[in-house]
């Protein structure tokens, strides 16, 4: 695999800026924002158009960060990280003691899962990290941030008041579109929030904790309370299917709850988001079944966010079919559903595209689907080691998420037989089995298959310089989690001594292996800044899920009674 010099320079750039901050950083002392900015503007990030233009807002690049920041940013002064509670009370910092007299409070970020608490008498934001991947996300995300937030104050200058009273985009070098967006992420109360950039200034960042050894003691701690909170299942002997993806496909397929509730679902979309039903009607006189389907998975999402006694009511349901879900307390943000295959024979509503073959076999099957909520990067190598170290018979390992597209389109379905991991400089050919023919028609996704992928660091930590070299070198998948799972198969299955710059072979292994991605974005057109998939992610994400089910159902029919 040849990487082009445009790759390698940007990539010196980046790791450069990484160790940069990184070795600030683990000093554990209180650093200024401000001394990570001229490595970041050096990184150029792809996502960050206009970085160094003075005179337009980024409205892309900000809303990003937003919504993966949680809304006390615009407060904060200082920022501290821990992987422990032990760690963030060694450094002053009694979080819990604090929730309990209101001293703290949460503070959830809309797009990411992590545990986050602000303190509002010292403007202080704490967050648990469970990776560098943690690390490198808060840092980055509250640079965009912060440098936007400070140029909206100098665009704005002595016309804020003006402004919030009678908007001028322009004066932020924006369109009415743009400023549309960026209304709709500060939400309702925007005057206020905008009076906040006055109080803009330099943010003090402290890591408090960032030995290695102790994210992989908060993996282990995050398995201990699955074991205990699942003691009925014996995971020992029985036969497991690990898969990372979300929490909510898998089980409306197997589970059927969605379809039975179509009518409600179906009449309070028509009261409620009249654009979205009129979706439905070109959907339904299209005749499509899975396009049918589809929609009602994607809608069923906005009917059960303001309907919660109907999501009880489904998680009930799904209860009783044998399926348990765990909402965990760890500092790791990846709950866990644990689905017994015979459990798909218990309702009558799974998903129409699922082929069973063989019920009998099925009905005898003692094996059990694991399948966590997709962790952020480098959490996966953690989570991974920990199960191949636990679990004696994996059958499958099945990794499927979000990932840009560099050629293609948003919602197309990814396969790849190749990754490079920028993280570790390491290349792994593997044998995926969705490299097999596709099983299902698709009516709006293409399916790309054989695939060459790259695990990144960072959203941020892409550059168009670099990107452009990577679909030179025939590139096209850019994700941030299959590296860290291979790299965990190279160590534990393969024995590798090292994890730095080596090429494996990822063949032949005990278990079943398969990687299959949907198109996010592509970050040299439309990146994640200007906003999420909505309905166009529906089919490659059920898509996704469908294939990997009927593997696991194929496997199962496969068995000898």
């Amino acid at each position: 695999m040849d990487l082009s010099d445009k790759v390698r320079s940007s990539e010196i750039s980046i790791r450069e800026f990484i160790d940069s901050y990184y070795r600030q950083l683990l000093n554990q002392k209180d650093i200024s924002l401000s001394a990570f900015v001229p490595g970041y503007r050096k990184v150029n990030p792809s996502i960050h158009q206009f970085l160094n233009d003075p005179g337009h807002l980024d409205v892309s690049a900000l809303s990003y960060a937003l919504e993966r920041l949680p809304p006390d940013i615009f407060e904060a002064r200082k920022i501290v990280m821990a992987v422990t509670d032990h760690g963030m009370e060694s450094g002053g910092f009694y979080i819990d003691s604090g929730l309990k007299t209101g001293l703290w409070q949460k503070s959830v970020a809309v797009r990411r899962r992590r545990r986050s608490y602000f303190h509002p008498s010292s403007g202080t934001l704490a967050f648990f990290v469970t990776s560098p991947s943690d690390v490198d996300d808060i840092v980055n995300c509250t640079l965009a941030f912060n440098l936007e937030w400070q140029k909206l104050s100098l665009l704005l200058g002595d016309s804020l008041n003006d402004f919030i009273v009678s908007p001028k985009p322009q004066l932020l070098g924006l369109d009415a579109r743009e400023w549309g967006r960026l209304k709709k992420v500060l939400g309702d109360d925007w005057q206020n929030i905008i009076r906040t950039c006055r109080r803009t200034g330099d943010i003090q960042f402290r890591l408090l904790e960032g030995n290695k050894d102790l994210f992989s003691q908060v993996t282990h701690d995050w398995w201990q309370e699955i074991l205990q909170k699942s003691f009925i299942f014996d995971f020992d002997t029985l036969p497991v299917y690990f898969i990372s993806s979300n929490l909510h496909s898998l089980v409306n397929i197997i589970g059927g709850y969605v379809r039975q509730k179509q009518s409600e679902i179906f009449n309070y979309i028509e009261r409620n988001f009249p654009d979205l039903y009129q979706d439905w009607l070109k959907v339904n006189a299209a005749g499509n079944i899975i396009r049918l389907s589809d929609f009602l998975y994607y809608a069923s999402g906005k009917y059960f966010q303001y309907n919660p006694q109907d999501l009880q009511a489904k998680k009930t349901y799904e209860a009783s079919l044998g399926i348990k879900q765990f909402q965990l307390s760890s500092p790791l943000y990846a709950d866990v559903q644990i689905i017994p295959v015979k459990s798909i024979l218990q309702t009558n509503s799974i998903d129409p595209y699922v082929n069973i073959s063989c019920p009998e076999k099925l009905a005898q099957s003692q094996a059990l689907i694991v399948n966590i909520d997709y962790p952020l990067g480098a959490s996966a190598y953690y989570i991974f080691s920990l199960i191949l170290n636990q679990l004696k018979q994996i059958k499958g390992a099945y990794i499927v998420g979000k990932a840009a597209i560099l050629s293609g389109e948003v919602g197309d379905v990814q396969i790849p037989s190749i990754v490079f991991d920028e993280r570790t400089g390491n290349i792994y050919h593997i044998n995926n089995v969705f490299n097999n023919p596709f099983p299902f028609s698709t009516f709006q996704s293409d399916v790309h298959q054989n695939q060459k992928a790259i695990s990144v660091y960072n959203t941020f930590m892409e550059n168009r310089f670099q990107l452009e070299g990577y679909i030179d070198a025939g590139f096209n998948i850019i994700e941030m989690e299959s590296g860290p799972y291979l790299g965990a198969i190279a160590q534990h299955v393969l024995k590798a001594e090292s994890l730095q710059s080596n090429v494996f072979q990822i063949k032949n292994l005990p278990f079943d292996l398969g990687i299959i991605n949907y198109a996010s974005d592509n970050p040299l057109s439309k990146n994640l800044g200007e906003g999420a998939m909505a309905m166009i992610g529906a089919e490659p994400t059920y898509l996704a899920l469908l294939t990997t089910l009927q593997r696991i159902i194929d496997l199962e029919c496969q068995c000898r009674p």
